[in-house]
């Protein structure tokens, strides 16, 4: 499915057809709906499988928003204030997953530590 998403983003933006916003959002969100089956698998995982998915999940969000702030394709030159906004665009999507993580962290569910063999 999340091949779909990539192949349709190409034909909306790289050909021109605009009338596939629809069915790219509709393929986002079934992709969002379809990773929901995959929590308790991800909840038994071991805790360097949990690790690593938030490490590329910060990383994918840092990217995305340094790309979408940057405006890709843009040919002109960029003025101060341009310059100025980006981080701050960086700074309020980053700013806007704070409440998620405090939220799953208080609520998520924990698994129980195994004491260490002594």
């Amino acid at each position: 499915m999340a091949g779909l998403v990539v192949i349709v983003d190409i034909l909306r933006f790289r050909a021109g057809f605009a009338e596939l916003a629809y069915l790219n959002l509709v393929l986002v969100w079934g992709l969002a709906f379809m990773s929901g089956f995959f929590y308790s698998d991800l909840v038994r995982a071991p805790r360097q499988v949990d690790a690593a998915l938030l490490w590329a999940g910060l990383f994918g969000l840092v990217g995305l928003s340094y790309a979408f702030a940057g405006r890709l394709g843009e040919r002109e030159v960029p003025d101060l204030v341009r310059w100025l906004e980006r981080p701050l665009y960086i700074g309020v999507s980053l700013l806007c997953t704070v409440p998620v993580i405090w939220l799953f962290g208080r609520f998520g569910h924990r698994r129980p530590t195994v004491p260490a063999p002594a």
